[in-house]
């Protein structure tokens, strides 16, 4: 085998690796808050540190590999990654697990320019599309594998083994990373003139990170304090201020960390839109997809994450089939194939209940990977094809951040949706429940009636109908509720339709 090829299969590893973070530990987070008796809003930190970690770190990388070369920043990545999944596992305290969450995040978010770069080195410019494609593939096997993995080592194991189960597979590609990528600096500069690299956009990344923290923040806690809450609304206002000053701040920066520049034109705008919506679409129904089926189904962690395997044989088999056809033909014949089938996902999990057969589940995770395969590798060759010259080298990192930008944002909209949704039907299905309702007094009668055939003692038959019936209509209501968050879902994959047809337009 070649070197090219040994080097790509290094951060492909890597990709894989550290992606497999983003959700293995989600299914052990009841775990973490219990064995550190963690409030629900600490716990909220372990998903909005992550993501909001992802999100920002990933500009950075970009200058990472012109100053310091691809290898060095991708062994910093894997070993700051190893010592902060070492920090997760070995962690006494509730504030070690969130540091050791928001460490990870920024490593994952990191690794993702990178590999798209070291790709788009290995193959040849007229190959971009198949470069795109295996990225694609390795964005999304991990996602799909991890909720299994997680579920099976809570349920068998412990939940520190969420944090560790990576570790061999970053040590794996540090030594292929030893043998294979190129030692030079890719910019042929010499490391020590002041003048060779242009200097960091520290003020930039701050900035960023402030926003896109108190934004997060005030989102996960508007459900819990309350949207009129002055810290929700003063991690609003902060965040819209940095989001308006980062932006500012970037378009007068000599040396962006994020040129928006690149946003002046039509068909690279429309991809970072149509990725946005895309983001938030796959992110928020990811998560989604196995709180559904413990919450609805009664389904164990390990069952849960089953459900998301078949999406490891879409995102395995797709985008190496359609990355060279991508090269060839106009992109939105795939992108907007592809969203139609995932938004077609997306439309079978909103009216699925608990009585959904698994087989029907299965094939909504299949339809999910297929669709999302027809679309990102595409949609990000479009990107590159449309971006002018000297605008290149910001396309990774600027269709990445659009991408989990709009997965952070989405996953937390999301979330909010079918818990304020799963309220305002409990509501309207609450007064069946009193005596004056005939349905709702004979539901209860009949309730009573089983309870007392099973033995109940009679002193507590009538609380225990109540009860009884109480769960059932939460449940119900709890159905509706996922089912409005992936119509909405739904929604936002139709719309990302319209901006993936205009790049394919403008890319060519």
């Amino acid at each position: 085998m070649s070197s090219p090829f040994w080097a790509a299969s290094s951060v492909l590893l890597g990709l894989f690796a550290l992606g497999m973070s983003i959700t293995i530990v989600n299914v052990a987070l009841p775990y973490v808050q219990g064995s550190f008796a963690m409030s629900d809003s600490d716990v909220q930190w372990l998903s909005t540190g992550f993501l909001a970690s992802t999100t920002g770190a990933l500009l950075a990388a970009p200058w990472g590999i012109a100053r310091f070369g691809t290898r060095r920043v991708y062994l910093a990545i894997l070993i700051s990654f190893i010592a902060a999944s070492l920090l997760g596992s070995l962690a006494q305290s509730g504030m070690m697990v969130i540091v050791a969450r928001c460490f990870q995040g920024a490593m994952t978010g990191m690794i993702r320019p990178v590999a798209l770069g070291v790709l788009y080195q290995v193959f040849r410019p007229q190959q971009r599309g198949l470069a795109s494609a295996i990225y694609a593939s390795f964005l999304g096997m991990p996602l799909a594998v991890a909720p299994m993995v997680g579920g099976y080592l809570v349920d068998h194991m412990s939940w520190r083994q969420t944090f560790s189960f990576t570790i061999p597979f970053c040590g794996i590609a540090m030594v292929l990373a030893v043998l294979f990528l190129p030692r030079h600096d890719p910019s042929g500069h010499d490391r020590r003139s002041a003048t060779a690299h242009p200097p960091f956009d520290w003020l930039g990344l701050v900035v960023l990170f402030i926003a896109l923290f108190t934004v997060l923040a005030g989102l996960a806690q508007g459900q819990r304090l309350g949207w009129n809450h002055s810290f929700v609304l003063g991690c609003l206002a902060a965040g819209l201020i940095a989001a308006c000053g980062f932006v500012l701040w970037e378009l007068v920066n000599p040396t962006p960390l994020l040129d928006l520049r690149c946003l002046g034109n039509l068909g690279f705008a429309s991809a970072f839109l149509a990725i946005l919506g895309y983001g938030a679409g796959f992110y928020g129904a990811m998560y989604l997809i196995p709180q559904l089926a413990q919450a609805i189904q009664g389904q164990s962690p390990t069952t849960s994450g089953v459900m998301l395997l078949p999406a490891l044989v879409g995102f395995a088999l797709v985008p190496p089939l359609i990355g060279n056809l991508s090269d060839r033909f106009p992109t939105a014949f795939f992108s907007a194939s592809g969203l139609a089938i995932f938004a077609g996902s997306t439309w079978i999990l909103a009216m699925a209940d608990r009585h959904t057969s698994f087989s029907m589940l299965l094939l909504a995770s299949l339809l999910l990977s297929v669709g999302g395969s027809l679309f990102i590798g595409p949609i990000i060759t479009g990107a590159m094809y449309a971006l002018p010259p000297r605008f290149i080298g910001y396309g990774p990192g600027a269709v990445n951040f659009a991408l989990q930008f709009g997965g952070a944002i989405g996953t937390n909209a999301l979330v909010i949706l079918q818990d304020r949704r799963s309220f305002f039907h409990s509501d309207h299905l609450a007064p069946g429940l009193r005596q004056d309702n005939p349905m709702g007094l004979a539901a209860l009668q009949q309730l009573e009636g089983l309870l007392s055939t099973a033995g109940t003692s009679p002193a507590v038959v009538s609380a225990g109908a109540s009860y009884t019936l109480g769960r059932m209509v939460w449940l119900q209501a709890a159905t509706k509720g996922y089912h409005d968050g992936f119509l909405v879902a739904t929604i936002c994959l139709l719309l990302a339709i319209i901006p993936s047809i205009i790049t394919s337009i403008k890319g060519r």
